[in-house]
């Protein structure tokens, strides 16, 4: 970590030039055979480590807590659309400083996890969108697999 690399994650376009140790959130990163002339592990998997860092430590705002079916995690809920259910990550775009704590009390609002969260409800508390990203298991079936997620859309 130096102060440049921290600099150019946050106010550059990313440049990925960095080999391996990618956790695999950042959708640009979703490699499936499907959509590739080659194989993805010929290709290798380029990433953004500090982007990668900072997405480590953001971890503790999410913490998890026991729920009838095994364990819950902040922001995450299961949706149900097209037939299929689905694993969701949603987050708030906020337009105020806020301390971790703060930030950490956002993530929990329940109103997020809705299928539609109620936009006037958020605006009252100063968050003028949402945003939600799918969790992608290629392949679909097996124990070997990769988790990755989907782009991030409005909702």
């Amino acid at each position: 970590m130096t102060p440049e690399r921290l600099s150019q994650t946050l106010f550059e376009p990313w440049a990925y030039r960095d080999a391996r140790l990618s956790m695999r959130w950042d959708p640009t990163e979703d490699k499936r055979y499907a959509l590739m002339g080659v194989e993805p592990a010929d290709e290798g998997a380029l990433t953004v480590w500090m982007a990668n860092l900072l997405a480590y430590r953001g971890l503790v705002l999410f913490p998890c807590t026991p729920q009838r079916r095994g364990l819950g995690t902040t922001a995450w809920t299961s949706l149900k659309g097209n037939g299929d259910e689905h694993m969701v990550l949603t987050w708030p775009i906020w337009e105020f400083g806020a301390s971790p704590e703060i930030v950490r009390m956002l993530l929990q609002i329940e109103e997020m996890v809705e299928a539609r969260p109620d936009r006037t409800v958020l605006a009252t508390r100063g968050i003028p969108a949402v945003f939600r990203a799918r969790r992608i298991r290629f392949p679909a079936t097996g124990s070997s697999y990769k988790l990755n997620f989907s782009p991030a859309r409005g909702v």
